[in-house]
């Protein structure tokens, strides 16, 4: 990693708050530039609103949660105890999906019929 990219992370780590409000930001306008993206998209091919809601809820969720994830890791709090906390929560999630198999699958489904379908 570049000596510059480290020392603007150590300098942002003493300063919590700007980084959080700078992943909010980041958070945001990503957000903003997935949902028109789907939506353009989802305009093209004719695609109904509310699966073009649902594509569009699915990415945000993952959106957040790789953002948090980075937050955390580069906040500090320790790499460790975040991959045990992260595992254990993937646990619980899969024991759930495996539970709920048609969940998963229909998820997928929609996932593919809005991408491929044309």
């Amino acid at each position: 990693m570049p000596i510059y990219l480290t020392q603007l992370i150590e300098t942002l780590r003493e300063y919590d708050i700007i980084l959080a409000l700078l992943f909010v930001l980041f958070y945001w306008l990503f957000k903003r530039f997935i949902s028109a993206t789907i939506t353009n998209l989802a305009k093209m091919k004719s695609v109904s609103s509310t699966r073009t809601a649902f594509i569009i809820r699915c990415f945000n969720i993952c959106c957040f949660v790789l953002l948090f994830a980075t937050y955390i890791i580069v906040s500090g709090i320790g790499y460790g105890n975040f991959t045990i906390f992260i595992s254990s929560l993937i646990t619980v999630f899969g024991a759930a999906f495996i539970a709920q198999w048609s969940i998963l699958s229909n998820i997928t489904a929609s996932f593919l019929i809005f991408f491929v379908f044309p």
